[in-house]
């Protein structure tokens, strides 16, 4: 029999904590407790004991959880508390900066999109770092508006083309995702708005681009106080070099109101830069 010594009872607790995450396995995917399993998950995630040593087990977990075909369908009572007991998991792992939390949340938004007909009501989840929405787009000639906190107008060669895409739309608090570039205050940046992560999928979670010649309009609000002075610019995070680029996009003002015009989807935002370095 092994004896494991510590220093304190805080260590003892921190200890126990980690052999419990480790102990945990998601249910089979015919499980009934698929729920349940989730309500450990947010409890988890929410316990002062998570720390950026135990969020990737409790990040896996949540990924792991995800692999499996459970129901995420927000037209089902467990569908739809699933998928809100994971968002607020994912939304602990991102506010204890957990750089994975972002994409497992996309991963959560395409499986609560698998069921969705077109035309019935957006899936919302709200949760203490994001607000996410969730739309089946029409087939229709005409442009598709929807909304989640940003205005997303989709350009008509996607629902066109597509007879199945998905609008899903991620509104970051502060702060967040984790991997968000810093804004360089010496050059004169900063940012004006929260980051939106706009993405376009089919039925079976492949990403939609934006047909060549054509936009999508992402109306930002603007951060309280703010205003839409200054010189503005549309960004998004260029992931490969860890900072913010403009490439492939324009923005439009109108008073206090501004829209990024892009002809690519990912994570955007407004910055305003000071000029001549004022």
């Amino acid at each position: 029999m092994s004896c494991t010594s510590h220093q304190s009872y805080p260590s003892y607790e921190s200890n126990l904590f980690s052999k419990l995450i480790t102990l945990l396995e998601p249910p089979s995917n015919s499980s009934a407790y698929t729920s349940q399993f989730a309500q450990t998950l947010k409890a988890l995630t929410a316990s002062p004991l998570t720390t950026n040593t135990t969020t990737t087990s409790q990040s896996a977990l949540v990924s792991n959880l995800l692999a499996i075909n459970i129901d995420l369908s927000p037209t089902s009572t467990t569908g739809s508390r699933t998928s809100s007991l994971i968002a607020s998991a994912l939304a602990s792992l991102a506010l204890a900066r957990d750089t994975s939390a972002d994409d497992l949340t996309r991963e959560l938004l395409v499986g609560v999109s698998n069921d969705m007909i077109p035309g019935e009501d957006p899936a919302v989840l709200t949760t203490s770092a994001f607000d996410a929405h969730v739309q089946a787009l029409l087939t229709s000639s005409k442009d598709n508006t929807a909304s989640s906190g940003v205005n997303v107008t989709v350009p008509s060669g996607v629902a066109a083309n597509h007879s199945d895409a998905r609008l899903l739309i991620v509104s970051w608090e502060p702060g967040l995702p984790v991997d968000t570039p810093i804004a360089d205050t010496d050059a004169g940046e900063s940012l004006v708005s929260n980051v939106e992560d706009v993405t376009l999928i089919d039925s079976n979670g492949n990403n939609i681009r934006i047909p060549d010649g054509e936009s999508i309009r992402i109306a930002i609000p603007l951060k309280d106080g703010e205003d839409a002075s200054g010189d503005m610019q549309c960004v998004f995070i260029q992931r490969s070099e860890e900072t913010w680029s403009e490439d492939g996009c324009s923005l439009e003002v109108e008073g206090r109101d501004v829209a990024c015009v892009c002809t690519h989807l990912t994570e955007f935002a407004v910055m305003r830069r000071a000029k001549n370095g004022q």
